[in-house]
This record gives C-alpha cells, structure tokens and sequence, in this order.
C-alpha cells in the first residue's frame, strides 16, 4: 500500500508539473491573465471568482511570468519530497488559484488533480522516496489519502454509470457512435470519420458502449477483490487508451490512469503489533488515519 501511495504522489505532481510547467503554459499567460482578457476570465470577487493570487494587480506581462515560476516551488518541493505536507497544501491553493482565476481552462482531469493534491496534503505522503524520510523515517503510515483517491475514482466511475443507465443512448447502444461522430473532441478527425461511417463497425460500437456502461457500474464491486481488481484496472486501461487516441480531452486520460497506482496495494495492512515492513517500502502502513 505505501508503495502504491507514494507512486501516486509522484505521479499526481509530475503530471501536474507537466502539464503547467512547460509550453504552452508559459505562452498562454499574457492571455489568460491580461485585464483585457474575455469576460469570462476577469476578476470578480463578487461572485468568488479571483479570490487567488493570480489575481493581484501585477499579474500581467512579465510578473505573471514571475509568479507563474514562484507558484511552481511548491510543486517541484513536494516531487522531491521536502516538508511534504506543507508543499502539498501550497501546491493544492496554487492548483485551486489558477482554477478560481481561470476556470474556463479546467478540465475533467485538473479536478481529478485538485481532489489527489488535496488528499495528499491529508497524510504523510512524504514517508518515503522523499528527503523527508532521509532525515526522519515514519514508523507508521496512515492510508487515508490512498484510500480517499480511491474512493475519489470508485465515486466517478459509480457516479457516470448511474448517469449513463438512467436513459438515452448508452442503453440503446449509439453513445459512443455519436461521441466519435463529435468532430469538436476529435483528435484524428479522419479516424472518426472512418470509426462511424462503416456499417461493419456499427455492432462493435454498440457493444463496445454496452461493455463501458457495465464496466463502470461493476468497478466499485470489483475493485475490492483482487482478481476483480486487476480485471477493473485491465479494462480500464484499455478504455482510457482507447478515448486518448479517439478524443481530445485534455489531461483526463493521463490522470485517470495515474490515479490506479493508488489501487496498487500488493502489501496486507500490519497490525500494530509489528509485522515485518514491505521490502519496498520500510514504514507500515496504518489501518486508521
């Protein structure tokens, strides 16, 4: 479990890092942050909007920059691990900072982010591959982030399947015909094109959009034993790749399935008699939080 925990710290910062610390983040600064900028990114404290620092009078031009790169510290602290807990809580206000000054520009995957950031300030998520551990080990771990990221994901999966079975076309089959058939999202446009218009294909849409519905539904079920587990993540993957090649949808995809190394849990949770450290990872791991 500690090991599925601390991969999902990495993987959650690292994929967030990617996604703002590079271009076209960087280029799009002026933009977003300009007071010219359309109505729907203004400041407007009236309505909770721009209650950030991205919203101070010198965020424009060349001091968005600079407090672009200043708001990045705490994010590359807590990747290397140092004061762990403090960095996720500041990475956390800065990921809810950028969405309260621009939240046009989120997407289903920056929430997923937003929810494990959160979480992980809750726990001790610097306990290992971290230099919080090279100057002082945890004997006891708590597992309440990994497990609220795994309720985080069970919840959307749930929530979506209820939705989808409540009417329309995932029940007749057609939903994912007609969301390819979305040249908006389309990330390979002729690929959609050829994916729609063959007659061959119009079955394995139909089933296709059947076995997601199910999947879904079945996840939290399945997810609690291990060889469900494994079979949910499977599927999973494969989903996920399928909708990142199909369909532009920003950073959903990579999200979601780094999410499912909190499902990773290869070790049993010790009582606190103790039992012997997993071998990849020398603290425990307690069972309350």
């Amino acid at each position: 479990m500690v090991c599925a925990g601390w991969l999902s710290r990495l993987a959650v910062v690292a994929s967030w890092l990617g996604g703002h610390a590079g271009w076209p983040s960087w280029a799009w600064l002026d933009s977003l942050l300009a007071s010219d900028a359309m109505a729907r990114l203004r400041v407007d404290l009236l309505s909770g909007r721009g209650l950030t620092i991205f919203a101070l009078p010198g965020a424009t031009g060349t001091g968005a920059h600079l407090l672009h790169g200043l708001t990045l510290l705490p994010l590359i602290g807590l990747l290397l691990g140092w004061k762990s807990r403090w960095m996720a809580l500041l990475s956390w206000l800065v990921v809810v900072g950028w969405y309260q000054r621009v939240p046009g520009a989120s997407t289903g995957g920056d929430r997923l982010l937003r929810f494990a950031l959160f979480y992980l300030a809750l726990g001790r998520c610097g306990a290992v591959w971290s230099l919080d551990a090279r100057r002082r080990a945890e004997p006891w771990v708590p597992a309440l982030p990994v497990r609220l990221i795994q309720l985080q994901w069970v919840a959307m999966y749930l929530l979506s399947g209820l939705e989808k079975a409540s009417g329309g076309r995932w029940l007749d089959g057609t939903a994912l015909h007609y969301a390819l058939s979305n040249l908006t999202f389309a990330r390979a446009p002729e690929l959609s094109a050829t994916l729609t218009s063959s007659a061959a294909l119009v079955p394995v849409l139909k089933v296709a959009t059947v076995s997601v519905l199910v999947w879904e539904l079945a996840f939290p079920v399945l997810v609690l034993f291990r060889r469900g587990r494994w079979l949910a993540l499977t599927v999973g993957v494969l989903i996920h790749i399928g909708i990142g090649l199909t369909m532009s949808v920003g950073p959903f995809t990579a999200v979601t399935l780094l999410g499912y190394l909190a499902f990773l849990d290869r070790t049993p949770v010790p009582s606190r008699g103790g039992a012997e450290p997993d071998s990849c990872n020398p603290p425990s791991v307690s069972a309350n939080p």
